[in-house]
């Protein structure tokens, strides 16, 4: 048995090369292939300058101021919650509890004088001087539609904090009283 598979195996060895064949290799198509590194370096996102900063602030603030115009005009304080937060934010659906006691709308006509203080990257304050000429309305048709304020000047100042983002108001104070 053990011959047999020598014999054999020695067959298989010459019919494999037979020394009449050239010993050089017989040419076989190869496609380069090129093997590219991409390499990504991570981009810091750039921090706005202190002006772009306060430009959001200010866009925010009176984005804020025309949520709660429109809150307690039409006593929901729903309508604020997108640019109100925290403390803020339960004040103004206290004062439109107490307006819906009252049986009266508002209608918030102000002129600001205002300038963006202590902004950071996440938190802002705003010094606001308002004149205030706002008045009351029926709650239900919400007449009338012009009327006569006091003309009274107040002086607030208004926090606001970056949240998930966004700028939103979180803290008014006034001043003064």
């Amino acid at each position: 048995m053990t011959t047999i598979g020598i014999v054999v195996s020695a067959f298989a060895l010459m019919a494999c090369g037979s020394g009449d064949e050239d010993p050089t290799a017989a040419p076989t198509n190869v496609t380069p292939t090129a093997t590219v590194a991409i390499t990504t370096t991570p981009t810091a996102t750039p921090t706005p300058s202190e002006a772009e900063l306060a430009a959001e602030v200010e866009a925010a603030y009176l984005a804020h101021w025309d949520a709660y115009a429109e809150a307690v005009l039409l006593l929901d304080a729903s309508v604020a919650e997108a640019v109100t937060a925290g403390e803020e934010l339960e004040a103004l659906r206290a004062e439109v509890e107490q307006l819906r006691v009252d049986g009266v709308a508002l209608r918030v006509v102000v002129e600001h004088d205002f300038q963006v203080i202590n902004v950071t990257g996440v938190a802002a304050a705003v010094v606001d001087e308002i004149t205030n000429n706002s008045f009351y309305v029926d709650a239900t048709t919400k007449l009338p539609e012009e009327g006569e304020g006091s003309g009274e000047v107040l002086q607030y100042v208004t926090y606001l904090e970056r949240i998930n983002g966004r700028w939103l108001v979180v803290r008014t104070e006034r001043e003064g009283g």
